[in-house]
Order: structure tokens, then sequence, then C-alpha cells
């Protein structure tokens, strides 16, 4: 018995053979082998697994139950199978705009429409697909529909709903437990959502318009460990933590709503309002242009994404409907996007961010003041260089429901104090651009929604700095 056992060890040590598989779809669900995982332990030399063979016999039973006693943070990688039941599971419904005629999009379908331009060379449409763009290495090149007017809308709607595939982004973090096993303690969902045409900013102009158009929400998710009825395996149960809700901003690039606050359907499903024209993403519907200009509304196509969640894989190994994912040059002609991947919204780790200050604010003017609501603070020697990203929190329980803005104080009485180097920050978190000024800020224009928020209260800011990585 112990001859077969030995033979057994060594077909599959120099055969590279798995002894479980995971049964999937290769082309929508994400395999262990395509998601982040910690480095794996080099194999043994032949010659030192043939010796330990037979210890292994002996102490079977002894791993066995050691196997059963672990806990369960010690337990090892979600398959691929979850991660897709995961990314459906909490996939958003988003409400298209009724009367926006640019539509959400198959990136594949757009490909099919448009000729590809790298330098000199012009690939008509046919002639190339998913697999020449991850070739294409030049950061000028662009794709271009032919028929414009046949393209910038999008794909049908059919029955009131969109059918377009919403592209997932799966960023698990794991960290070390203390008896030196890992654990999962969170996962980024990132949800692109595809348009070809980005209609204008103001209505009836060229104003903010360009091709192709990438959007997208964050769903932050925090993994906790309890034994499932089988005893030997870990069973993850997710909550979201907080939604990060890309919007379009000269300063800012969106802001979070913690998840106690974030509107489901069906449970665990976050809406998305869709703007009009340029699909910047709003947590919540609100009835009058904001001011970016959005407008959104709840009477429009519905998008179903966890009906048609498709997995993107990474830049190294996009998944098998995501070939394209590699291309290194624009979506469109002119200020288009490029892809996912190559923008700075694309994560690929979790990101900590790093508390840089502490302000203390009033929710209302100080007095004497007409807008002032804090003491002058700075930044100066606080933000990395390679800090491209700031993230603005208020400690406060309904911190949704108060929103403020950043002015730069001038000291000579000859120069008015500069307005709005970040503006209209909500409480909640928002995520900014750094802006150049960093000295002799303050906070104002401090509004509240609330009406059982005290006014008269002071409250903490906390001013992050993002790590790129």
């Amino acid at each position: 018995m112990k001859m077969l056992t030995r033979f057994i060890a060594l077909l599959l040590v120099t055969t590279g053979l798995a002894i479980e598989t995971v049964s999937s779809d290769s082309d929508t669900a994400p395999t262990e082998a395509l998601i982040p995982q910690e480095p794996q332990a080099a194999k043994e030399p032949l010659a030192a697994v043939e010796e330990k063979v037979e210890e292994k016999d002996d102490k079977a039973l002894t791993e066995k139950k050691e196997e059963k006693d672990k806990k369960p943070e010690e337990k090892q990688a979600l398959s691929g199978e979850q991660l897709l039941e995961i990314m459906k599971r909490f996939a958003p419904m988003v409400y298209l705009y009724d009367s926006d005629p640019f539509r959400p999009a198959d990136f594949n379908w757009y490909i099919g429409q448009c000729k590809l331009v790298d330098g000199d060379t012009v690939h008509q449409p046919g002639t190339f697909d998913g697999q020449t763009l991850a070739g294409v290495t030049n950061s000028e090149a662009y794709l271009t529909p032919v028929d414009k007017k046949a393209t910038y809308p999008g794909q049908p709607i059919v029955n009131e709903h969109s059918d377009a595939p919403c592209y997932v982004n799966v960023v698990p973090n794991w960290v070390q437990t203390p008896e030196g096993g890992r654990t999962l303690a969170s996962i980024i969902l990132q949800y692109y959502f595809f348009y070809a045409f980005n209609g204008p900013t103001i209505p009836k102009t060229t104003i903010g318009t360009h091709e192709a158009d990438w959007e997208h929400i964050n769903v932050h998710l925090k993994a906790t460990h309890e034994p499932s009825p089988s005893e030997d395996a870990a069973a993850p149960v997710f909550t979201v933590e907080k939604i990060f809700y890309a919007a379009h901003k000269e300063r800012r690039n969106g802001h979070y709503v913690k998840g106690d606050q974030v509107k489901f359907c069906e449970g665990t499903h976050p809406l998305v309002y869709s703007s009009k024209y340029g699909h910047a993403s709003h947590p919540q519907l609100f009835h009058f242009v904001n001011a970016q200009l959005d407008l959104v509304d709840d009477t429009g196509p519905r998008w179903n994404c966890w009906e048609h969640a498709v997995y993107l894989g990474t830049r190294e190994a996009p998944s098998g409907q995501t070939p394209w994912l590699p291309f290194q040059g624009k979506c469109g002609a002119g200020g288009a996007p490029r892809m996912p991947t190559s923008q700075k919204t694309w994560r690929v780790a979790e990101q900590a961010p790093k508390c840089i200050a502490t302000i203390q604010m009033r929710l209302s003017p100080l007095k004497g003041e007409s807008s002032r609501a804090s003491q002058d603070f700075s930044l100066v020697d606080k933000i990395p260089t390679r800090v491209q990203r700031l993230y603005w929190e208020i400690d406060h329980p309904q911190a949704a429901d108060i929103t403020f803005s950043v002015h730069h104080h001038r000291p000579s009485i000859l120069l008015k104090d500069e307005k709005n180097i970040y503006e209209d920050l909500v409480g909640s978190g928002t995520e900014t651009k750094v802006a150049s000024e960093d000295s002799h800020l303050y906070i104002a224009r401090v509004r509240v929604d609330n009406p059982a928020i005290n006014k008269a209260d002071s409250v903490t800011l906390k001013i992050y700095v993002v790590e790129e990585k």
C-alpha cells in the first residue's frame, strides 16, 4: 500500500496535476489563477518528496485532525465560482436617464464598429479584434467609430432594460494571521460601465463630448469568517462597508457613501443613478440640475448589472471575454479615455489611506464670519510628492448629510480669499485630486441637510493621503 501511495505522490508532483478543480465558465468566472493571491512556496525537489512520502503516510490521521481543527481565518482562497457569485450578488442596479440617447455598450461590439488608427497604419473594422488591441503599445493609437451615427447611441434597450455587459475588477485583500496563515479581510469590486459616447455638458453644444466613456463605482466589502456546516472550510460573510461613486469634477473624482446609508435593490444591489449625457454615477435621486449640470431620474431603462457581470481579469492576464484590456491606446478619438487599467482609478491592491491632518470645524460659521467654519490649517510637507489624491471624512454618524468646501486665505488685504480650492465635499467621505495650494486653508460653506443635526456643534474632519500601488 505504501509503495502505491509513493507512486501516486510522485506522479502528481512530476506531472503538476491538481487534485481539486473548480468548474466555472472561463469567459466570466474569475479562476483562482487570475485572482491576486499570496505568493506560493516553491515545489520541493523530487528526492525530498520521495523521502517524505512515507512520513506523510504515518502522519495522515494527525494532519487530518489538525486540518479539521484549523481556525476559519487560516483557510485558503475563494474559488472562481464563489467570486463570480460575489460579483453578481453586489452588482449595482443602474437607472439610465430616460431621454439620454447614449446608452451602455459591449466593448467587443464597439470594437467591431471602429477602425484602429496606429500611427500611419489604419486597420478597418473586421480586420482586427481584441487580441490585436492587446498587442498595441503605441499610446497615441486610438479607436474611432466608422459610422458614428449608428455607434454613438450604444446598444438598443430591450423591454426597458440594457443588456450590455458590466465589467468587474476584483481586488481581494489578504492579511497575515497571528498563527502565520492568512485571511481574506476585504474585497473591492470595481464595476465598470462602458458607453460609446459621452454627451455634452451643456445641451446643444459640444462642450464635454468625447468618444468612449468609462464610468465606475467601487463596492468595498468587509469579510468576516464563520465556521461552515461542514466544519472543514471557512464561510466568509461579506457586508458592504462603503461605496465610491465616480462623478465629474475638476478637483474631485467622486465621493463615498457608507454602507448603512446606501440604497439597495433586492437587498444587496446598490442603486446607481446615471446622469444624462455624461453618465456620472450618483447614489441618490435628485430632481434638479446639480452643480456639475448633472440630471438623473428613475423613470428610464434599468440596467441589472448582476445579469451581465463580466470579469475583467488583469492587464497581464485578461479574461476570455476581455482580451483587449492591455490596449495602451485611447478608446476613441480626441479626448477619449484609455482602458480602465491605464487610469488612476484602477485598483491592483487595497489602498490604506494615511491620516495627515485632523481639523476641528463648526457646522455653522465662526462668530463674526459669514462662511468660515474653522481656523487656518496647513498641509505643507504633509503630502508626499507621489500622492495625487486626498480623502476627506467627517467623524459624525450623519456625516453624509454634511457638505463643505475649502477656501484659501490670502494674508494680504489687497487680495481676496480664493474660494473653493476643494468644493462640495461630502462628509461621509470624498476623494479629491491634490490642489496646488497647501497652506492657509480653511473650512467654509458648510451645509447641513439633516434637521436632527445640531448646527452649533463642532466636528472632527480627518484628511488622508491615498497611496498609489
